[in-house]
């Protein structure tokens, strides 16, 4: 039953004369509709087409055409446009799907019943209809007091140098005029600069702002607060930079440590001591200078040549941790080494 579409008689039969669906005959198949409609083009099989119908718009009363498909699905209501589904869903609040009593509210000015988001409930007091209403609502409350750009009431104060009443919409406002404001900045003080020694005025704000801010030293200019912090006078100052160095790893660069490293190689002829790699042609070995008693325990066996053994870079990582476990094993190489120089200056001599 699987094939029987790519039989052009049983799909056409099916299909033109007992008028069955596609989906049906896929299922009957256990295919997808792509392949049914693909095996109907390629036997040329014309597909059937959905009737229009001739449908009233509810909002302007036009007639237009709509396929029978769509009004199969159920939906009783239809417009000729988008316009007209929102135009009439306004007007009757009742038919829009996403309706709820909760939802709807009357317009302030007019009384119309509106539909308000529950967002927009929260934010806005006050709910229109249209941009109307509310430029007419505002007219006529929005006035004087109730206007949003009103300003607060006239504030009587004294001026603090003249002791003169004046009136301002500030609060914060303190003189009656811009000379008496001036009058508060020639009001200065004088301090001495602590790198050059000069007297220079400064507010009594510039001197409160800077000891809120932690400023020990007021200075007469960048110029000498950059002079001043330098040395000891800087904040970051450390006497002895060498504590931040370490020293260890400056050792392990030095020049000793290099002309150590190379008298290991000499020795063992640039070959690892545990497995007998050594760099050919072809074949590059990385080798390593390895201290048997560790660098960090014994200062005095750092540059001790007997203290080294050379490593390939693989055997090498084999040791980290396990020092103490292979000191045994490389001082008998070294020994035995020791024994086997002193036999053959023995017979050369």
């Amino acid at each position: 039953m699987s094939c029987l579409y790519k039989n052009q008689q049983w799909l056409y039969k099916t299909y033109v004369e007992d008028k069955t669906k596609v989906e049906d005959i896929a299922k009957e198949c256990n295919v997808t509709t792509d392949t049914i409609y693909k095996w109907l083009d390629k036997y040329k099989i014309p597909r059937r087409t959905h009737k229009a119908i001739e449908v009233v718009c509810l909002n302007c009363g036009k007639t237009f055409k709509k396929m029978q498909c769509e009004i199969n699905k159920g939906n009783k209501n239809h417009y000729c446009s988008q316009q007209c589904c929102i135009e009439y869903r306004r007007k009757n609040l009742k038919v829009n799907p996403n309706y709820k009593e909760e939802n709807s509210f009357k317009c302030n000015y007019c009384g119309k019943e509106i539909r308000v988001d529950k967002s927009k409930q929260m934010r806005n007091k006050h709910n229109f209809c249209s941009k109307e209403c509310f430029g007419k609502w505002e007219a006529t409350n929005r006035v004087s007091e109730n206007s949003s750009n009103y300003k607060n009431a006239l504030l009587y104060k004294t001026c603090i140098i003249c002791n003169k009443e004046f009136t301002t919409y500030f609060k914060n406002q303190k003189c009656c005029s811009i000379e008496c404001g001036n009058k508060i900045k020639e009001n200065k003080k004088t301090l001495v600069c602590v790198n050059c020694n000069k007297e220079f005025t400064r507010t009594a704000s510039q001197i409160f702002w800077s000891n809120k801010r932690g400023y020990e030293n007021i200075f007469c200019s960048t110029k000498c607060k950059k002079e001043y912090h330098k040395g000891e006078n800087h904040p970051n100052y450390i006497q002895d930079r060498t504590q931040l160095k370490d020293t260890n790893k400056s050792i392990r660069w030095s020049k000793e440590m290099c002309d150590w490293r190379k008298v290991v190689y000499e020795r063992d002829n640039y070959t690892c001591q545990m497995c007998g790699n050594k760099s050919s042609k072809g074949n590059a070995v990385i080798l390593n200078a390895h201290h048997i008693e560790r660098f960090v325990d014994n200062e005095y066996l750092r540059f001790d040549v007997n203290n080294g053994i050379t490593l390939c870079e693989e055997c090498h990582k084999l040791t980290y941790g396990k020092e103490k476990e292979f000191e045994k094993q490389f001082k008998e190489i070294i020994e035995n080494k020791k024994k086997q120089q002193i036999s053959q200056r023995r017979i050369e001599c």
